[in-house]
């Protein structure tokens, strides 16, 4: 097999390193070492997926991994351990499957055990390879189903088994999509409706959504619909009003209702939509913590930075707590042993240690028998409440949405995946560089990138970027500016692709088409999000096309439709 001689062998040899010495840093050592062990991967790997353990490379992967654990991230870049090789000399299509069926082996150990060999976007492929195998065979299985019953002859006679007819088992057998029919005022109640109960040969098959019959929408559904069913559906089940979720002020990221009153197949059935969105490369409007994430990969949040993103305050008070140096805590913070949740508008209050003589209590505590938060036990403390916050006071709701998630995603698939990784796979990229997003842009219907429209277009969209309107910024504040702008330039995208995220790989993998649609400065620029597809009238100034394109981003409604 031949290897790149860009510096494999160069990275190998010893004498080719500088000595180090003492005032070298950690990270420059580290840096150093990675790479000479990436020059032994390349050197002595045979390009297969499975690794003998006790091989050079076996060995190094193990060290790597080693380093990758403790280093990773703090030290030196996640990115200093990426092999991009590897990944270029694997089948990208077949190799993760063999990874899914691997079970182990005393001697033998697989490539994507070590997933930090191998850029994010890759591991999407890979990920996206295991689901589309899966998905490949519940569909051929259909079809196989389908010529069955066709030589059989029976697709409506009566079973005699129950109510059903045989032809509405025959339909479940036969489908070859998994198709869901949705009302608009309805959403949530028809999505639960059809999907409870399916078994999961049905749900692992392709997605289809289609408009109520009384919509008289049928047609095909390229994504923009799927991604316009799971907005509108993910924005109601997670609204406060809902009872199911609630939503920081702050930082408007949401978390799970403690002691909800809805019942928990709702969670358990909101668990099994986001599989179904994940499973089918589409991005959903979340914004939770990476708590979140740590949970679904089993990590359990444990540190104060584990809660930041989701509760500042509460964090910078806890980390006030802990490096509190001057004095007694107790007299100082004067905390209960308490955990403090708000349920439904009213604070509520849970012991988190019962009364016990190595816990005395106090005349400052809230309550009889309830312990202070101390020095000696305040890093304890600290612990405890952040399990409360992220696993106790929660736990019914999370598990029965882990239970729901877990029918469709093989667990294994999710191992892949950093918590940040994981997090924008589900969520998406946020962030918007429009001057990507023009690079990637095509044109039909007579426009084309010089025409003086799309250079309208483009200069109003850069403007919004940089927060910037025609009436000059949106804010004397640069930053708020900044925000407003770029919430825009989301509209924009949703307001296309039903999506107000970017898919991992960024503005390279969204479909986005600008077409002419028509002359005149009265009508409104519609959309296709089935197709990625803007239709844009040919407007007599910049002025009015930015009036204009403002008008329909910002009330649009519906699936693809101002």
């Amino acid at each position: 097999m031949e290897r790149p001689e860009s510096y494999a062998c160069k990275v190998f040899n010893e004498e080719d390193y500088p000595k180090i010495t003492e005032d070298w840093t950690t990270a420059t050592c580290l840096e150093l070492v990675i790479e000479w062990l990436r020059g032994v991967i390349l050197r002595e790997w045979n390009g297969k997926a499975e690794i003998q353990k006790c091989s050079a490379v076996g060995g190094v992967l193990e060290l790597m991994s080693s380093i990758y654990n403790y280093y990773g991230g703090r030290c030196v870049t996640c990115e200093s351990f990426e092999t991009p090789y590897v990944a270029e000399t694997l089948d990208i299509l077949l190799m993760p499957g063999t990874w899914m069926e691997f079970g182990g082996d005393n001697n033998l150990i697989h490539l994507l055990n070590y997933p930090f060999l191998f850029r994010p976007s890759t591991l999407v492929s890979f990920f996206r390879a295991i689901n589309h195998a899966a998905m490949a065979k519940a569909y051929h299985e259909a079809k196989i189903n389908a010529k069955l019953v066709e030589s059989l002859g029976f697709s409506s006679r009566e079973t005699g088994q129950g109510n059903l007819k045989s032809d509405d088992r025959v339909r479940r057998l036969t489908e070859e999509n998994l198709f869901l029919t949705i009302r608009r005022d309805n959403i949530l109640t028809d999505a639960f409706d059809q999907l409870w109960r399916r078994q999961q040969q049905e749900l692992t098959r392709p997605l289809k959504v289609i408009l109520g019959e009384d919509e008289g929408e049928e047609g095909e559904d390229h994504g923009g619909i799927q991604q316009e069913f799971l907005r509108l559906a993910t924005a109601e089940f997670m609204d406060p009003k809902y009872g199911t979720f609630t939503t920081d002020s702050v930082t408007g990221m949401a978390w799970f209702q403690p002691s909800s009153l809805e019942p928990l197949y709702k969670f358990e059935l909101f668990g099994l939509l986001t599989s179904l969105a994940i499973y089918n490369g589409l991005t959903l409007p979340f914004n939770l913590p990476i708590a979140f994430y740590m949970k679904l990969l089993n990590h359990p949040p444990s540190h104060l930075e584990d809660i930041e993103d989701g509760w500042p305050e509460l964090a910078k008070g806890l980390k006030a707590l802990k490096d509190w140096s001057d004095g007694d805590v107790e007299d100082t913070f004067c905390r209960a042993y308490q955990f403090s949740v708000d349920v439904f508008g009213t604070a509520q209050s849970v012991d988190m240690m019962p009364p016990s003589k190595s816990s005395p209590t106090t005349s400052r505590s809230s309550s009889p028998g309830i312990p202070m938060v101390t020095n000696a036990n305040r890093h304890q403390y600290i612990q405890d409440y952040i399990y409360h916050l992220t696993t106790t006071s929660i736990e019914p709701q999370y598990e029965a949405f882990a239970k729901g998630f877990k029918a469709i995603i093989n667990p294994k698939s999710l191992d892949l995946f950093t918590v940040t990784a994981l997090q924008t796979l589900i969520q998406g990229v946020p962030k918007i560089n429009t001057h990507d997003l023009e690079a990637v842009t095509k044109y039909e219907g007579g426009y084309f990138a010089e025409h003086y429209i799309i250079k309208h277009f483009w200069s109003i969209v850069h403007g919004w970027a940089s927060g910037q309107g025609s009436e000059g910024p949106f804010s004397q504040n640069k930053e708020e500016a900044m925000e407003i702008g770029q919430a825009r330039v989301q509209q924009l995208l949703e307001f296309v692709t039903a999506s107000d995220r970017l898919p991992v790989g960024g503005e390279a993998r969204v479909a986005f088409v600008v077409q002419k649609n028509g002359v005149g400065d009265e009508r409104l620029p519609t959309s296709l999000t089935c197709f990625g597809r803007l239709l844009l009238p040919e407007y007599t100034s910049r002025w009015k096309t930015e009036k204009m394109l403002e008008r329909a981003v910002e009330n649009a409604r519906g699936f693809g439709q101002p």
